[in-house]
């Protein structure tokens, strides 16, 4: 499994759109949201994707 990393500014603003009190695993499924599309736009970003087409290639080698 990677290591999640995100950025505090990002955590800041998370931490705003939250009532005065809330369960910490609601907080923390978001921080892990918030990471994972982070990374993901990242990814894109950088032109590391699979086009539809090659996604089911890929696919196909599964049987």
């Amino acid at each position: 499994m990677s290591t999640l990393v995100i950025n505090k500014e990002t955590v800041k603003g998370l931490l705003v759109d939250f009532p005065e009190n809330f369960a910490i695993d609601d907080f923390i499924d978001r921080i892990i949201i918030a990471s994972k599309l982070e990374k993901a736009l990242e990814q894109l970003d950088k032109g590391e994707y699979l086009t539809e087409e090659q996604l089911d290639e890929e696919i196909k080698k599964w049987d």
